[in-house]
This record gives structure tokens, sequence and C-alpha cells, in this order.
């Protein structure tokens, strides 16, 4: 998972999670796509 910012006018990104292997997460992406929509949504409020 990355978090984008501005930095001296300039977008940049950094990493702030690993998820582990993509053969591993791949039958739970949807549901973990839920949640952080979820949770995106709050954080707006």
């Amino acid at each position: 998972m990355v978090e984008s910012y501005r930095e001296k006018g300039r977008v940049k990104q950094r990493i702030v999670a690993t998820l582990g292997r993509k053969d591993l997460l791949a039958p739970h992406l949807d549901r973990l796509a839920e949640m952080l929509g979820r949770r995106d949504a709050r954080a707006w409020r």
C-alpha cells in the first residue's frame, strides 16, 4: 500500500505497508478492497 503526498510541489509516493505474496493474497482481494473502501469513506466524513 502506498500513500501519496506532495513535496516541494511534486507528487510523490511512499510505501506504508506490504500485503504479502500476490498468489496468497489473490483470493482475498475483493474483501480487502471492500474493507479499505469503507475505511476510506469514514476518513472523509
